[in-house]
């Protein structure tokens, strides 16, 4: 009886290591998958994409291209991006398709712009459109993606568009003006963000391309991360006064962050009321 008592302890003993091994090995276990999910979003995987092709219209040529860094990253942020540069185009044809693919992307693309250009009465030259897609800016907590096309219509016409977006790594985000004050503090002083824009586009100083309160008047597109800071970018015609020219002016991040938002200062990783120092 003795001995039997002896064999079940040991039998206890063994099977409560067994399950506290089981319990450590499944927590390590969890750990890596969330270090290998950090790692996966840390560096967005892209692959370089590129699509061409020309079709015959009677007597002229319509060449479609697009090239770029598509992004192959299964997460929430690749999803993010995909979804972006789906609306960059689809959205004018009120049609979904597999956002995921940038061969159906380029060819569903490819197949309006041309049937459009075939119907156009006048056809007095070649016409092509050109997408180039880059990612621009990547750290560990986000990633920018820059979105231009430009088109040669075969009536003669031409136009172009060019878009940045930056996103949040860990939840997919896209910073919007939302994310951006207009009014804020500088050198002790209250200042517009037009103000301080102005101070890095000097060119652009006259009216009318003046915001009521001082300093520039501000993109319609919201601005978005590169390395040097926050670049504001303008399209055709919406600063310059000129045909066939982006105008663009960068507010380095050490000046720009007392006009951020709580959320993306803490994600570019300052808090609150912690401003870089401006580099000499």
């Amino acid at each position: 009886m003795k001995n039997y008592c002896i064999l079940v302890a040991v039998i206890a003993l063994l099977a409560s290591c067994k399950g506290k091994t089981q319990q450590a090995s499944d927590a390590q276990g969890d750990a890596n998958q969330t270090e290998q999910l950090a790692e996966n979003e840390r560096n967005i995987k892209t692959s370089v994409y590129t699509y061409k092709h020309e079709t015959e219209v009677g007597s002229h040529v319509i060449t479609f291209e697009m090239q770029g860094d598509w992004p192959t990253s299964e997460s929430v942020v690749g999803d993010s991006i995909r979804e972006w540069l789906h609306k960059q185009i689809m959205s004018r044809y009120d049609t979904i398709i597999d956002a995921k693919s940038p061969s159906k992307f380029a060819e569903f693309t490819e197949m309006y712009f041309v049937e459009n250009e075939q119907k156009a009465k006048e056809h007095q030259q070649d016409g092509g459109r050109w997408i180039e897609i880059a990612k621009d800016f990547e750290s560990d907590s986000i990633v920018t993606y820059r979105f231009r096309e430009t088109t040669h219509h075969m009536n003669g016409e031409k136009a172009a568009v060019q878009y940045g977006a930056t996103f949040r790594k860990r939840d997919g985000h896209r910073f919007s003006w939302a994310d951006v004050r207009k009014k804020g503090t500088a050198q002790g002083r209250p200042q517009t963000l037009a103000e301080l824009l102005q101070k890095f586009m000097p060119e652009y100083e006259l009216r009318p391309n003046s915001d009521p309160e001082g300093g520039l008047i501000l993109p319609t597109a919201a601005p978005y991360c590169v390395d040097e800071g926050l670049m504001f970018l303008y399209g055709w015609y919406e600063i310059s006064g000129q045909n066939e020219e982006f105008s663009a002016g960068v507010i380095p991040y050490a000046e720009i962050m007392p006009f951020l938002g709580k959320d993306i200062s803490e994600t570019l990783g300052f808090g609150e009321n912690e401003t870089p120092e401006p580099e000499e």
